[in-house]
């Protein structure tokens, strides 16, 4: 029982330390988000300056840049590979535990 206990503490300490690539993705997202923000603002100041003119060109340039379609960045929900690997572990193991207890109960009584 002490060695099923210290196998479980050392899978979850080697768990909480596997979160560094997550906050690096995040913090990438957020460069990426910030970027073209600014993009969007330098797009939409141009449209501005262009409208301004009030000619058929402006006109045109101004449709142009109004039609082109930016798609947000979204970041994707990021799970630890211990996490999955745990969550894919857990069944099985609790089940095998289930069964070596029941077995030692068995002998007890018997």
């Amino acid at each position: 029982m002490k060695k099923l206990l210290a196998t479980g503490l050392i899978a979850l300490s080697l768990g909480a330390c596997a979160s560094t690539s997550t906050t690096e993705y995040y913090e990438a997202m957020e460069r990426a988000a910030l970027a073209q923000a600014k993009v969007q603002e330098a797009r939409y100041n141009a449209l501005s300056r262009i409208a301004g003119e009030g000619n058929e060109a402006a006109t045109a340039a101004v449709m142009a840049l109004a039609m082109t379609n930016q798609t947000p960045i979204v970041p994707q929900a990021q799970q630890s590979a211990a996490l999955k690997w745990a969550s894919v572990l857990s069944g099985p193991v609790s089940s095998l535990g289930a069964m070596w207890l029941s077995n030692d109960s068995t002998k007890a009584m018997a």
